[in-house]
């Protein structure tokens, strides 16, 4: 599923870029995991960039492959320094 996914992502991601001064880069993926680094003040905006990319699955199914996926592709988010707070603060 990520596939279908990483690609709007990093788009969408290059767009806020553009108007910003501190980039939001791709840092890792695993599975269903994003790891997304961004400067603090911009952490809600780049998180609602990687909600929107990633709930989008379904339709992308759908367009592509014709698939209809009744399950909904909810998507949890963390914000900390490092991965360790990340988890704990989960």
């Amino acid at each position: 599923m990520m596939k279908f996914m990483l690609p709007d992502l990093h788009e969408s991601l290059l767009n806020f870029n553009a108007t910003q001064k501190h980039k939001a880069k791709i840092i890792n993926f695993v599975h269903d995991a994003v790891w997304i680094e961004s400067p603090e003040e911009s952490c809600q905006e780049v998180i609602s960039i990687a909600k929107e990319a990633m709930e989008k699955v379904p339709e992308k199914l759908l367009s592509l492959f014709r698939i209809f996926s009744p399950i909904p592709f909810p998507v949890d988010s963390g914000v900390g320094k490092t991965l360790f707070d990340v988890k704990q603060n989960a």
